[in-house]
């Protein structure tokens, strides 16, 4: 039986899927191989991956590697970038297609 803790994971993953796909890109793995296991994080790149692979941060743990992991996470996912402009335009566009279905 799924816990609590996994079905948050996985929801998370499923949510992560584009900016999986923007990381495994710019690591040169394959970014289509989420598609088929959405809700595994099995294979995944972080943010922390790409910078460390661009020499952009060392391994040491340090609040400099911290900050910038968590920048690169906002700038890489594109959900970031269009999540605010599709919760605006959900309810017009909602109301015509309901008003085109009558």
């Amino acid at each position: 039986m799924a816990t609590l803790l996994d079905i948050l994971s996985g929801v998370g993953n499923v949510l992560d899927v584009p900016g999986s796909m923007v990381r495994d890109s710019l690591m040169l793995q394959n970014p289509f191989d989420q598609i088929f296991s959405p809700a595994s994080s099995i294979g995944r790149a972080t943010s922390e991956d790409v910078l460390k692979a661009y020499k952009i941060l060392n391994n040491k743990k340090s609040l400099f590697n911290t900050a910038m992991s968590l920048g690169a996470d906002i700038a890489l996912d594109p959900l970031t970038w269009v999540g605010g402009s599709l919760f605006k335009k959900s309810p017009s566009l909602i109301k015509s297609l309901s008003q085109k279905m009558k």
